[in-house]
Order: C-alpha cells, then structure tokens, then sequence
C-alpha cells in the first residue's frame, strides 16, 4: 500500500521491560517477548496520545515516557537491504529505485534523542548494529563493553541455535 511513496513513517511504540535478576534468560525473553506482541496490536496509537492521555511528570531535559530506544530495520526485499547505511558508518549501498539512483551514506549524528539508541539492520547475512548515547551521562568505553557484551550474548545464542557467528556485525569502535 505505501510500497512506492517516499518518505519516513515512524511512530514509537513505548513497551516497558522489567529486568528481574531471579528470572532465566528464557523468562525475560518470554516476557519481553509477550510486551511487544502486545504492543504491536496497538502501534497505530500515536505517542502523542499516549503522552496525553498519561500525563506522566514533565521534565525537558527528558522524552516524556521512555530514556532509550531501539530501532530494527529489515528490508521487505533483498533488494532493499542496505539502506539504513545512512546510520550504520561503515556502510554505503546504491540501488535503483524507479529508474532513479538510491544510495545511501553514513550521516554522522551530532546529537542523540535519548540516552541511549540502539539502531539493528537484519539482512539475509547479517545482523548490524549501532549505539549512540548521550555524552552527558555515558562514556565511550562503558558502552563499547556493552557492545561487546551483546556481541558475545549473539554469539552464544547463534551457537546454541546451531547458526554460525561471523553473522553478527557491530562496529565496536565507531561510537
């Protein structure tokens, strides 16, 4: 239906996540899991509504209802794959697109949303990702040592799902 229109369609899906240290890493998934199916019967309310009708205590230096956020990207063909590389920074593709020349390039983000953001383009090969994070709260060193905690969590559960682990790609040191 909007397969050929141009332009960014985003709304955030506010879904809360509460980490418990008691639970097994398959209780989180299950229950993280059952949040987001729940949340996506209700991802055409727009977050401003649901600020509106929350009303949660208002501070400026802060988005209203959640600190961090994460973007997935898969493409819905192969030959879409790619074009988040205009977030990922070591990444550059070129398509045509309506006979038109698509290519996208690394804008380098000067300034992040939240405190922290994690950006995942899956493609048929690889899982890709990026973190930006606010410089105020976080330093770069911290959040390259969770970048390589995910990495390794990834790569733990690709060997225990019997998949090989050269799929994950993370660009560690450009934060």
């Amino acid at each position: 239906r909007f397969e050929d229109t141009v332009g960014v369609f985003v709304n955030m899906l506010p879904l809360p996540a509460r980490v418990d240290e008691s639970d097994s890493f398959g209780d989180l998934v299950r229950r993280v899991g059952g949040t987001l199916v729940g949340g996506l019967e209700h991802e055409d309310y727009p977050l401003a509504s649901i600020v509106q009708d929350v009303q949660p205590d208002r501070d400026p230096s802060r988005s209203p209802l959640f600190q961090g956020s994460c973007t997935c990207e898969k493409a819905h063909k192969r030959t879409e794959e790619g074009r988040a590389g205009f977030l990922l920074p070591d990444r550059a593709e070129a398509t045509l697109l309506g006979g038109l020349r698509q290519e996208s390039f690394h804008v380098p983000q000067r300034t992040c949303l939240y405190d922290v953001e994690f950006v995942f383009e899956l493609t048929d090969d690889a899982l890709r990702g990026m973190i930006c994070f606010c410089r105020d709260l976080f330093t770069a060193d911290p959040m390259r040592q969770m970048a390589g905690n995910y990495v390794g969590l990834l790569g733990e559960l690709l060997a225990a799902a019997g998949e090989p682990e050269d799929r994950v790609a993370w660009p560690i040191g450009r934060l």
